[in-house]
């Protein structure tokens, strides 16, 4: 190895000191101890000055180190201001320290001065970011970062590659995404009992006109597929333009009058992106049968991400019956349960008369088509326990079991069937109804986003008014009358009263034809009447509540004081009680819940709670919703008073 530098010298040195100091041991053992020390003076003096000589070597050094970078800095600065597209140097707190005359040109412009910063065309992107892409005026560019260390400082260099040309490329493929919307004209065979069927030709021309009318609006081509279904064809810019229309062609419609009277047609709207055309149809029609399921009268747009937005929807559900095809899905129903091997009916949770009575009836019919059959329920959290104790004293003593007991029923061919709610969550048990392979939902409710599993065989008619109205349709086509029992038909018609509030909501031919069918099968009005019956506490905290109501345009807001046993059914009993006062079209009970609060909601038809409750994260059905908050109840009024404040305008 080669010594040089530093290194060379100090080996010459410590060379020449040994020496030294060797010849000055001599000297001294010849007796000469003057000379010796002399000799060991002048060694200390020589190394001295070395030290001090390479000490003042290394000053020099780091001054040339120094030099030599500074002129690499230069050397790299005349390289980065020779490049083409706009380059600048950061420091640590992204103060621009240097930039070559694209960088000028192309990105600061006149704004640039000693404090212009990396933020200004960053904004608020991390600058370790990966693909960072800014905006600069109407240009576009891919920023690279190389960060280094200097002079004890971090810096920068920021890179920007101009992509404009690709991202307004990229921006006319986003722009020109293929939709498709299918709409269909709502209750148009029933739209008007006072027309000709010779004059609803014209209405529905008059429809097709608004329709074709709104689609040139937006630029898309429109095509009737038959007589009341049509659709579009457009590009997502298009749609873009109709949700900031909020769908107008809706409330177009829905107001359409005819000889000064309102024509009564709705539509309801599906519209869903795809990669192609065909893609674009297959959503649409999944958009399409969510509109359907939520009543209609409304535009159901499906997201990329599977996330759905909502337009309209105010309106009453146009009731569309077909004893064909109620007829079919009673067969199919049937089928089901003859296939089974024991069948387990099981409501939502704090389950109420609807709830426990269309469990009770479908129980009933499998156990009359010979399939054992039991209702699930959880006696502590029902609000129909005066059903269940009624049916366990007649003919149903055994019917009704816990979760351990349904735990062991379940097989390989048992058949669960849940009712009154679609959501699986929302049920008594989530586990048990998770745990059947088959399975069967029947609901009234009108349908939440994602709610349901599409591998689940839904029963759903949002326009019937109660579950219990749709399970004794069924039965009616698949047992004779003498299968039908007096204690089966009472606990059906319980579920039909309590959702029509005896008769005076949501009650159509439909709703009167069951209550007939199961009055003939030996229903009791009053005797059913007997089971809403109320306690005298409940009655005194129902009349607390009713008192400590606040009125928000034409809705009532009261809450249930305190944290009691009963309040759940308190809060609804209440909510049914406040619509009774004058000027009153929609009430909102708050009651306190583990962890929270939760709102009963009601209405006579004309406010829909169920968009209301959607929008503090809940649901349900147009006269009847619920949501819960994990919030206080002062916290809760604020915000259901600011929601309604929100949709009132």
């Amino acid at each position: 190895m080669r010594i040089k530098g530093y290194r060379y010298d100090g080996f010459v040195l410590a060379v020449s000191v040994v020496a030294a100091l060797g010849f000055a041991a001599y000297t001294a053992l010849t007796g000469n101890y003057n000379l010796a020390l002399y000799e060991c003076a002048a060694v200390f003096a020589v190394l001295v000055l070395f030290l001090a000589r390479a000490a003042v070597a290394g000053r020099r050094y780091r001054r040339m180190l120094t030099a030599a970078a500074k002129k690499a800095d230069h050397t790299d600065t005349k390289i980065l201001g020779s490049l083409t597209y706009p380059v600048c140097v950061a420091d640590d707190e992204l103060l621009v320290t240097w930039c070559n005359k694209p960088f000028l040109d192309e990105v600061a412009g006149d704004d640039f001065n000693q404090y212009y910063s990396a933020k200004n065309f960053l904004g608020n992107i991390d600058p370790e970011s990966e693909d960072i892409c800014v905006p600069v005026g109407d240009k576009y560019f891919t920023v690279f970062t190389v960060p280094f260390h200097r002079d004890g400082k971090n810096y920068t260099v920021f890179e920007l590659i101009d992509n404009t040309s690709l991202k307004k490329t990229e921006a006319e493929f986003l722009r020109t995404r293929p939709y498709s919307i299918i709409i269909d004209v709502d209750n148009i065979d029933n739209s008007r009992s006072d027309i000709k069927d010779s004059e609803k030709s014209a209405i529905i021309s008059r429809v097709e006109e608004l329709i074709e009318e709104w689609s040139e609006k937006f630029g898309s081509g429109v095509r009737r597929i038959s007589d009341d279904r049509y659709s579009v064809i457009t590009e997502k810019e298009n749609i873009d333009k109709m949700i900031e229309d909020k769908f107008s062609i809706i409330e177009q419609v829905r107001n359409f009058t005819y000889k000064e009277k309102n024509a009564g047609v709705t539509l309801s709207i599906g519209i869903a992106p795809g990669s192609t055309v065909k893609e674009a149809e297959k959503a649409a029609r999944k958009a399409f049968d969510m509109a359907i399921g939520r009543g209609g009268d409304q535009a159901a747009l499906l997201a990329p991400d599977g996330s759905y937005t909502f337009f309209g929807g105010v309106s009453a559900s146009a009731e569309k019956y077909s004893k064909t095809q109620t007829r079919v899905l009673a067969g199919n129903l049937a089928a089901e349960i003859k296939s089974s091997s024991a069948v387990l009916a099981m409501g939502h949770a704090f389950s109420d008369f609807d709830s426990v009575g269309g469990a009770v009836g479908i129980a009933a019919a499998a156990r009359a088509l010979g399939v054992p059959a039991y209702v699930v329920i959880n006696r502590d959290t029902t609000l129909a326990l005066s059903l269940v104790e009624t049916l366990e004293k007649g003919s149903f003593p055994d019917m009704f079991i816990g979760a351990e007991k349904a735990a062991k029923l379940i097989g390989r061919k048992t058949l669960m069937v849940l009712v009154d709610t679609h959501v699986a969550a929302m049920s008594e048990y989530p586990e048990l109804f998770e745990k059947c392979a088959d399975r069967i939902i029947i609901d009234h409710h009108r349908l939440a986003a994602g709610s349901y599993d599409s591998e689940v065989k839904l029963y759903h008619s949002p326009t019937a008014s109660s579950c219990c109205e749709m399970i004794t349709e069924y039965i009616s086509y698949v047992l004779d009358d003498t299968q039908v029992s007096a204690e089966t038909a009472q606990a059906l018609l319980s579920g039909i009263m309590l959702d029509t509030k005896n008769f005076v909501i949501r009650s159509g031919a439909r709703t009167f034809g069951a209550a007939a069918y199961l009055k003939e099968r030996g229903a009791n009005l009053v005797e059913t009447k007997k089971l809403f019956n109320s306690s005298f506490e409940e009655v005194k905290y129902k009349n607390a509540v009713v008192d400590s109501a606040v009125f928000v345009g034409e809705c009532a807001i009261a809450q249930v004081p305190g944290q009691i046993s009963e309040a759940r059914l308190i809060a609804s009993k209440s909510a049914d009680e406040l619509l009774g006062i004058s000027g009153v079209k929609a009430s909102f009970v708050i009651y306190e819940t583990d962890g929270g609060v939760s709102v009963s909601a009601r209405s006579l038809g004309e406010i829909n709670v169920q968009l209301i409750m959607e929008a503090l994260g809940g649901g349900g059905h147009r006269t009847m919703a619920a949501a819960r908050m994990e919030l206080s109840p002062q916290e809760a009024k604020e915000k259901l008073i600011e929601t309604l404040d929100n949709m009132i305008e």
